[in-house]
């Protein structure tokens, strides 16, 4: 076969090794551009992610270390911390703990507000007798905090 012949032939399998077609070069699809950009932007992600895995790690040792010096600071010094202010003896608080109540200090409270509430007055005395079996050296327990919450209402909020 003669050389002119064959030419096209060949022709067409150099474009084809070179990744072109007769009809112009090779494109890739749009999903294969879409999916390499985001492999891209995951490969950003991940190397941002590894840089702040390493500076936390970095943080949680100072961290620590600050820890352990002050453990032993405060040892030296013999103290477990700062001194608190003293607390209020319980029974001057309303609420000596979340969901509990003082009856002497509710109590005193109704006697105190007596004339703003009169015709409320007697209605909380009487849950305060009735009320005072249930409470534990003057304190009632969570149980009741909702009662105590919507009869005192007025008195408490």
């Amino acid at each position: 076969m003669p050389v002119e012949v064959t030419a096209p032939v060949w022709l067409l399998a150099g474009l084809a090794a070179a990744g072109d077609s007769p009809d112009g070069p090779l494109r890739r699809a749009p999903e294969e551009r879409v999916l390499e950009r985001r492999e891209r932007e995951l490969e950003t992600e991940r190397r941002a992610l590894g840089d702040e895995r390493r500076s936390l790690r970095r943080r949680r040792l100072a961290l620590d270390e600050r820890e352990v010096a002050l453990a032993l600071r405060e040892r030296a010094l013999g103290a477990g911390g700062p001194e608190r202010p003293p607390e209020r003896p319980r029974e001057d608080v309303l609420q000596p703990e979340f969901r509990h109540w003082n009856l002497r200090v509710l109590r005193s409270l109704v006697e105190a507000r007596r004339a703003e509430f009169p015709d409320r007055a007697e209605e909380w005395r009487l849950y305060l007798r009735l009320l005072e079996p249930f409470a534990e050296d003057g304190i009632l327990g969570p149980a009741f905090d909702e009662t105590v919450a919507d009869v005192f209402g007025p008195l408490v909020a």
